[in-house]
């Protein structure tokens, strides 16, 4: 059983004011308390624990072994008291945040998201908006989102903090029929194409302003890739289709997987692919900076 009673933070608070202020009436004065109400406290507190706490000395209060382990916790144990109040006084004064989802990855974050945000932090507003990654960090800077959900790109800011979440796989889709797959290699199960394999072919990719799209224009330059064509489609699983169909090669981030009905092949034999990340304006609340954080961490997991 504790020695603790009820009024645990107050003797808590008693103790630590006491170990700074190093007399009796200083801490008394401090704590607005009469004097001999706190040298009560003090005896009677020491004998429910069975060690004296303090020495009495020309310099005052001088904390014993005991003492310091006792004023050690006590410390402690207030100034997470403290940082918990802070984070629930954050909770009921923030009551808008708005979290950004790059386009095309709202189906796999949104739902789940807003269901857990709504179930375990009821109190708290937090709305989603969908925009590409490139759009981000001017509505992180205009103050039009708190927190984004990035992919490929990092924005470099002072007032934005990053969090790496994980390392996605961009795999090459090609149609089941498709005489590049003769090329393909396999070992244990995963099937990779030489990246200088894809030169003189049809590139399907989404339109300049999509992280994907940067990504794959400077793994084409960056292994001096040629294509024949390159094909601007919209829609992401558009562009899937039609390299099934056969009309060119698309790119496809492992998060999509389930959508592919062609072939997808890694690039090079270790593979190829870009981080995931949160970023966070530095100015938003901690505690909801950190409530999406766990939010988004417990979908990627599932």
């Amino acid at each position: 059983m504790s020695v603790f009673s009820s009024k645990g933070l107050r003797e808590l608070l008693y103790i630590k004011t006491l170990a700074q202020e190093k007399t009796i009436s200083k801490a008394a004065e401090k704590l607005y308390i009469a004097q001999p109400s706190l040298s009560h406290f003090l005896k009677e507190f020491e004998a429910r624990l069975g060690y004296t706490l303090f020495r009495r000395s020309s310099r005052g209060l001088v904390p014993t072994e005991a003492g310091k382990c006792i004023i050690d916790a006590s410390v402690e144990i207030l100034d997470r008291w403290d940082q918990a109040l802070n984070h629930l006084y954050e909770l009921g004064r923030n009551k808008r945040y708005t979290f950004a989802i790059p386009s095309f990855r709202g189906r796999f974050i949104l739902a789940p998201f807003l269901a857990a945000a709504g179930q375990k932090y009821p109190n708290v507003e937090i709305t989603v908006t969908e925009m590409l990654t490139c759009e981000m960090l001017p509505a992180f800077l205009e103050g039009k989102i708190q927190a984004g959900f990035i992919v490929g790109i990092k924005p470099q800011h002072e007032d934005i903090e990053i969090v790496k979440l994980m390392e996605e796989e961009i795999f090459l889709v090609v149609g089941p029929s498709d005489p590049i797959l003769k090329k393909a290699h396999e070992h244990n199960g995963r099937r990779w194409i030489e990246p200088q394999d894809l030169n003189g072919q049809t590139m399907i990719l989404l339109p300049p302003g999509h992280s994907l799209h940067t990504y794959c224009m400077e793994l084409l330059k960056n292994n001096g890739i040629t294509p024949k064509k390159i094909q601007y489609i919209n829609n992401i699983t558009t562009s899937f289709q039609m390299s099934t169909s056969g009309s060119g090669f698309s790119f496809m981030p492992a998060m999509f997987l389930e959508d592919c009905k062609g072939t997808p092949l890694s690039i090079g034999e270790k593979g190829v692919g870009w981080g995931i990340y949160l970023a966070f304006h530095r100015k938003a609340p901690s505690a909801i900076n950190n409530i999406v954080l766990e939010l988004v961490e417990e979908i990627l997991e599932k």
